[in-house]
């Protein structure tokens, strides 16, 4: 790892005229924070406030590198969602009574908050992970899967990962008791 290389820094560079494009990045690069994945979440906040900086590269017991964690992140961990305007609206659309198309990378908590469900899948974030888990393999289209009463089918999948899945509420009866979902 040389280093950080921020957008913000090269825009700036450019801007002032500071870098052109036979300039090397690296007289550009941040000296990288690393943080063990032990870490508790107010010591990390502590060192981003008293280090005046947002981000920090996370490594296992191996010193190998595991993930990155920022500012947001952690404020999110310990205060819930944070919607900002970078944040996009969920995307899901109601298509008749009970059949929905979800974006297979909705987050499983928003996910179970928004249709009224209890889906768990360990070690996974997306609903569409959580098909993927459930199944042990990357589904092809048109793959069906039902969890908990939910049939899940794969209505687009790039042959790495899903990319949009039909639900199907399994007791819905004739009165409307599904969700109300927003129009994408």
């Amino acid at each position: 790892m040389l280093g950080i290389l921020m957008t913000k820094d090269v825009l700036r560079a450019l801007v002032n005229g500071e870098l052109n494009e036979k300039d090397d990045l690296r007289k550009l690069y941040r000296t990288p924070v690393f943080v063990p994945e032990s870490k508790r979440l107010n010591v990390i906040l502590r060192e981003f406030k008293t280090g005046r900086t947002h981000l920090a590269l996370v490594v296992d017991e191996y010193k190998e590198l595991s993930g990155l964690v920022t500012i947001e992140d952690v404020l999110e961990e310990i205060v819930g969602e944070i919607e900002d305007e970078y944040d996009e609206e969920e995307k899901y659309v109601r298509k008749r009574k009970g059949f929905y198309l979800v974006d297979a990378q909705m987050p499983l908590e928003d996910f179970n908050r928004y249709f009224k469900q209890q889906l768990t899948c360990e070690e996974v974030e997306t609903i569409g992970g959580c098909v993927v888990k459930a199944l042990a393999h990357i589904p092809q289209e048109g793959e069906v899967l039902e969890l908990d009463g939910v049939q899940l089918e794969v209505v687009k999948s790039d042959g790495r990962r899903i990319r949009e899945l039909k639900l199907t509420f399994q007791d819905e009866g004739e009165d409307d008791t599904a969700p109300e979902a927003l129009e994408a």
